[in-house]
């Protein structure tokens, strides 16, 4: 599997986010990885950048669907602290218009044969992305190189961002011990990304209690904020733009 962290092709949006990208070079690269059996390829697209339109955001999927990938992650840009954007007072778009992009993409991608698995990830029949599926079932997972995150045996670590440490076998940074509680909080903050939602009976075998049971969930079952069917509890479609909001109900403040 190749991933190609795209973003866009728009001339605005590369310029501020200081990045090179030209369509004839990604598709004679694509031309070549195909020639050589690399089919599962996933590109990655970035909206939201300040600035940016709502044609330039249709712009760079009709692009994207022309190159034809196999997988296709989305990402609403986040102005992180300490960043060169956040240091130059960047600002957000407007929520609406994030909102109208959102639904833009899912709309065009769904039209094109893409299944629309995860909030954020589209796929052709047969190419989810098996280690992306692994983290949100909440599965375990080595981290290695600098800063790297990993689940195994019970805890999450982070590595150590220093070279001369990690040299040194000094590896984790900080690590932190999943209690039965914890792990379910990840289980369904992990989970409810999935458009299929969390297997109910899967995570009473896992926990041994409901679901309905272990989270103060009524008022969001009542509303239709979240679904029940076929044994999985999931988010309503017309709730997904809003799912930060929905999953934080899940983690005890």
């Amino acid at each position: 599997r190749v991933s190609i962290g795209i973003e866009s092709f728009d001339s605005n949006n590369l310029n501020i986010l200081e990045r090179e990208c030209e369509y004839s070079d990604i598709e004679e690269k694509l031309k070549k990885m195909r020639l050589r059996g690399l089919t599962n390829i996933n590109l990655d697209l970035m909206y939201a950048i300040p600035g940016e339109k709502l044609n330039a955001l249709k712009k760079d999927i009709n692009k994207l669907l022309k190159l034809n990938p196999t997988h296709i992650s989305t990402y609403s840009l986040i102005i992180e602290e300490h960043t060169k954007m956040k240091i130059n007072g960047e600002e957000y778009i407007n929520e609406e218009l994030d909102f109208k992009m959102y639904n833009t993409i899912c709309k065009q991608l769904k039209k094109s044969g893409y299944d629309h698995y995860e909030v954020s990830n589209f796929a052709k029949p047969g190419y989810k992305s098996i280690h992306n599926l692994n983290y949100w079932n909440n599965g375990e997972y080595y981290g290695f190189g600098l800063g790297a995150s990993g689940y195994k045996d019970g805890f999450r670590y982070t590595n150590t961002r220093s070279l001369t440490k990690y040299l040194k076998d000094e590896y984790i940074y900080d690590k932190e011990i999943m209690t039965k509680k914890i792990d379910m909080e990840n289980e369904m903050i992990l989970g409810l990304r999935k458009m299929e939602g969390v297997n109910i009976k899967t995570f009473f075998d896992k926990y041994k209690i409901n679901i309905i049971d272990a989270f103060d969930i009524d008022d969001l079952l009542d509303k239709n904020i979240l679904r029940i069917k076929d044994n999985y509890i999931y988010i309503d479609d017309k709730y997904l733009y809003l799912s930060n909001q929905i999953l934080v109900r899940f983690i005890d403040t």
